[in-house]
């Protein structure tokens, strides 16, 4: 599935565990590639009852890790991800602002390497503060994405990834699967 935009596409089977000194996730890393800048506001930390079919996955309640992606200082999309509180309780997980070396590192160092993780994809209609946090019309469909993440046993993370479709809008998505060789 390849989706374009002038804002910036997403290729979002590159995500990957943070590494040689690298202290960017794949999306920051995608965007500073492409020449752009990069950045992240409303940062939030908190346990709450996640949405039912993500407290199906991590269980309920769940440590919550939310912020809004911003290309060039534009909100391009809302991130929000659940943790189980088995996991996540008493760690670095619960502080406030970015990690450095990534939450897929953390959870890694807690004994919960992710081995593989699930998309669901949906598009919708943005709720009122959906459409307020993007700076959009409530008549502007977005794209949900519900990446669950696991380890070799369990969901460690559901990551909600709400984002502005079409209209030069947004941070479109490019699934790639295979080995690179002929240009797309």
């Amino acid at each position: 599935m390849t989706m374009e935009s002038p804002r910036f596409t997403y290729r979002a089977a590159l995500e990957r565990v943070r590494g040689g000194g690298v202290d960017a996730d794949a999306l920051d890393d995608q965007i500073a590639r492409a020449g752009r800048r990069p950045s992240k506001t409303g940062f939030a930390v908190g346990t709450e009852t996640p949405p039912e079919e993500v407290a199906g996955a991590v269980g309920s309640p769940a440590l919550v890790r939310r912020s809004v992606r911003c290309v060039d200082g534009s909100p391009a999309a809302i991130e929000t991800s659940y943790y189980p509180l088995d996991i996540a309780s008493g760690t670095e997980l619960e502080t406030h602002g970015d990690i450095a070396r990534g939450t897929i590192n953390v959870l890694a160092e807690l004994g919960h390497a992710q081995v593989r993780y699930v998309d669901d994809v949906a598009a919708r209609m943005p709720s009122a503060d959906e459409a307020a946090e993007l700076g959009i019309g409530a008549d502007i469909p977005v794209l949900r994405v519900d990446r669950t993440a696991f380890s070799t046993d369990r969901a460690i993370r559901v990551t909600r990834t709400v984002t502005v479709t079409g209209t030069g809008h947004g941070m479109p998505y490019r699934y790639e699967v295979g080995s690179s060789g002929a240009a797309s």
